[in-house]
């Protein structure tokens, strides 16, 4: 079985590389700290976390789906790509913990890689959606909700307008615009500063918008039920959009038995990363007919 306190994620690496083998060498895996998703302990779920995503990626992929890697296409955003899809917040009853300090990366283009999808997958038919990771800014900017946890990984279905996201005054600002296959249509800047709050200059619709998700993936190697139960049905709660609820969706490296949400274990006792990609690959099928992208 692998260690969960083991050093490094090689084995998922090499799976990793299997999912998406024309795209993983040319994204950047470097974390702040300079180390590598996949020189991190296994146990820290960040490699878990990546797999899956790439495993959607590449079951879409062969669905007939275009993919776009943002980060690939403008390389001002290349060394940011694992970074959380979380707008830069200031923590100001913990001294030294400005969003500006301690980071490698200017805060200016934190801001603008906060609001880029990891990923946009388009349908045969022109459907685009959006993939995010850790973070859905579009939903904490429009919704004003405040909450601690932050799904792994969120699908929207849309895209940014064109153009959008972009810095501008320079770099003082990031102005944004979001299309949902609904037909709404959101924008609005905000301004590149070290804040408690989201620092949102302006919005429209101006009262917030109900954003529509398609879903919500939740990954651990290794998570209780209750837990996870718990996690999802908040989730479910807080991205619900009137008649649209997200589905949710679970992937765990443990067995996890009876579960109220579609779910998908991963057994990481398999030492041979062909067998480990063919669960990872058959998780990744399972969430896109989940969530509707047939």
């Amino acid at each position: 079985m692998l260690d969960l306190e083991g050093t490094d994620s090689r084995l998922l690496k090499a799976v990793a590389e299997c999912l998406l083998p024309d795209h993983f060498p040319r994204l950047c895996w470097s974390l702040p700290d300079g180390r590598s998703v996949w020189d991190l302990p296994l146990s820290s779920g960040i490699a878990f976390e990546w797999t899956v995503f790439l495993a959607i990626a590449s079951e879409a992929f062969g669905r007939g789906y275009q993919l776009v890697f943002p980060s690939l296409q403008e390389p001002v955003l290349a060394p940011l790509f694992v970074l959380r899809n979380e707008i830069p917040r200031a923590h100001g009853a913990q001294p030294g913990h400005a969003a500006s300090r301690q980071h490698r990366h200017d805060l200016h283009l934190r801001f603008l890689q906060s609001l880029v999808p990891k990923l946009t997958v388009t349908s045969p038919t022109g459907k685009p959606f959006s993939i995010f990771r850790e973070g859905c800014p579009y939903h904490a900017i429009m919704s004003g909700a405040s909450y601690e946890d932050r799904p792994d990984i969120t699908v929207l279905p849309g895209c940014p307008s064109r153009g959008f996201p972009t810095l501008t005054q320079h770099d003082r600002t990031v102005e944004f615009g979001f299309e949902f296959a609904s037909g709404l249509a959101i924008s609005g800047s905000l301004s590149v500063i070290d804040s408690q709050s989201i620092p949102c200059v302006s919005r429209t619709p101006s009262s917030g918008a109900r954003i529509p998700v398609a879903g919500i993936v939740e990954c651990s190697v290794k998570k209780g039920v209750g837990h996870a139960r718990k996690q999802l049905e908040e989730y479910r709660k807080l991205f619900s959009s009137g008649e649209l609820v997200p589905a949710c969706y679970l992937v765990t490296g443990n067995r996890v038995g009876a579960f109220p949400f579609p779910h998908r274990s991963v057994d990481l006792a398999h030492l041979d990363a062909s067998a480990l990609e063919s669960e990872f690959r058959f998780a990744g099928r399972d969430i896109l007919s989940t969530f509707g992208l047939t």
